[in-house]
């Protein structure tokens, strides 16, 4: 098997185990997210076989991945529940015709981008395919996470040194998520090529070289920032229709994106948090959302920090903060029914503890977290690496809170804005100060946020119809 036939499989993969939700969920993002969804299947059995000590081979991967989804589909297949439709299939058939192309350009090893974490990572994927999960093998979950090194097993079936072109390919998809999902909100107020000339103009400001360099970049920040936006999208659209496959589609990628980074699980957490008390869901809604992803984590990291092997960044203690995070999170969603005071007042609770952490963090180590916000800051407004794109969304701040009063799903956006800034700049305080540069770790994070902020002001297209002309 090729390179390129090997990413062509994993997005007909995505495509057939999102296919159950195809009834509410629309053909495009299905299409877009087929890709990414793969992927995360892929590790899933890569993970699978690792734990299990089956050896890492073509026939025991394929054989299991068939089985994932066999199992995601067997259900609807014999309630009949899946209905293919002629737009589906061009959707599907276009995708299928772009991502080869793509595969076939971009999984020449020249287009990459890499770094010491790079060959890290690289390194950390090829020790998972020779020895498993041994205690270093295991250590390193706790510096890089495990979507991307897992990833990178799959140049062992190839007798390659790295994977390359996933990362690009990701980012393909990340920007046809964003633009898509801009222009069907914009479109509601706009004409049609007025939408599209707004949604591209977004996108434009997406494209800086900060961005670019990810998307050939072998690291976890763009994984991250793809599955975050299919999360906070999906749920978005859970919290405005109340539709269970928004909040499936939800609940899939927010697990991939809490794996995808060390951190991931703390920003889960909150994210969570917000959809349930925004949401106010259905207790069975609640427990959906939670448990699965919870229990997942929780046995995750109960490994990780049994193997004894944690470096500085997820230290011992801060796996046992995590743990205490998703305990609670699980004990609050089967008592979610007797604690809806609580949460109709989290969001605020949330916003307001994150703050006073910060003020706290200061008081404490005052040089070590003046010196990480400044750095954080000027890193923002380097016009080398983001260009004008942080004074533009200035710009458009008033916007986004004009009319989200009446919008609980706009409010969710927001709120999960200021949480993902205020934690960016709390954990300052459990690692090295900071500093000047592009590869800073707070500045790659806000690569993750950036289409959220993107997709915030498109979804209030009725203030921004008024800002540009009521007449439009």
């Amino acid at each position: 098997m090729t390179m390129p036939i090997f990413y062509v499989l994993l997005y007909i993969i995505g495509n057939i185990c999102l296919l159950p939700l195809n009834r509410k969920i629309p053909s495009w993002l299905i299409t877009s997210a087929g890709f990414p969804i793969g992927v995360i299947i892929w590790v899933l059995a890569s993970m699978i076989l690792l734990i299990l000590k089956i050896p890492y081979t073509w026939a025991s991967l394929i054989i299991l991945v068939l089985i994932i989804s066999i199992i995601s589909i067997a259900k609807p297949v014999y309630k009949k529940t899946i209905q293919i439709s002629i737009k589906d299939l061009v959707f599907m058939i276009t995708g299928l015709l772009i991502i080869s192309i793509l595969s076939y350009i971009f999984s020449n090893q020249y287009f990459v981008f890499a770094t010491e974490d790079s060959f890290s990572i690289i390194f950390h994927g090829r020790g998972l395919v020779e020895s498993g999960l041994v205690p270093w093998s295991i250590s390193q979950f706790t510096e890089w996470g495990v979507i991307v090194p897992v990833i990178q097993m799959a140049a062992g079936l190839f007798s390659f040194d790295y994977l390359s072109g996933y990362q690009t390919i990701l980012a393909v998809c990340l920007i046809a998520i964003l633009f898509l999902g801009m222009f069907h909100e914009l479109k509601n107020y706009f004409p049609l090529i007025t939408s599209l000339i707004i949604a591209g103009a977004f996108i434009l400001v997406l494209a800086t070289k900060q961005f670019l360099n990810h998307s050939f970049y072998i690291h976890n920040n763009l994984t991250a920032s793809i599955f975050l936006l299919l999360a906070i999208y999906s749920y978005w659209k859970f919290i405005k229709s109340n539709e269970d496959d928004w909040m499936i589609l939800g609940s899939i990628s927010i697990t991939a994106f809490s794996f995808s980074r060390i951190e991931g699980p703390i920003y889960a957490i909150l994210i969570i948090l917000l959809v349930v008390s925004i949401k106010l869901s259905s207790y069975k809604q609640t427990l959906t959302m939670v448990v699965p992803y919870a229990l997942i984590a929780i046995a995750w990291h109960v490994a990780l920090l049994l193997s004894g092997g944690q470096n500085q960044l997820l230290s011992s203690n801060n796996i046992l903060i995590i743990l205490i995070a998703l305990i609670s999170l699980l004990i609050l969603a089967f008592f979610s029914s007797k604690l809806k005071p609580l949460l109709s007042v989290m969001p605020l609770l949330i916003l307001t503890v994150l703050f006073f952490g910060v003020v706290l963090a200061i008081l404490v180590e005052p040089e070590h977290m003046i010196t990480s916000i400044t750095n954080y800051w000027q890193n923002l407004v380097h016009m080398y690496s983001w260009g004008w794109t942080w004074f533009v969304l200035l710009f458009f701040v008033p916007l986004i809170f004009w009319q989200s009063e009446q919008l609980p799903e706009n409010w969710f956006l927001i709120h999960t804005i200021g949480a993902y800034i205020l934690v960016i700049i709390l954990i300052a305080l459990a690692r090295t100060p900071y500093r000047l540069g592009e590869t800073d770790s707070s500045n790659r994070l806000m690569i993750q946020i950036l289409p959220i902020i993107l997709f915030t002001i498109a979804s209030n297209a009725a203030t921004l119809k008024k800002w540009v002309s009521p007449d439009l």
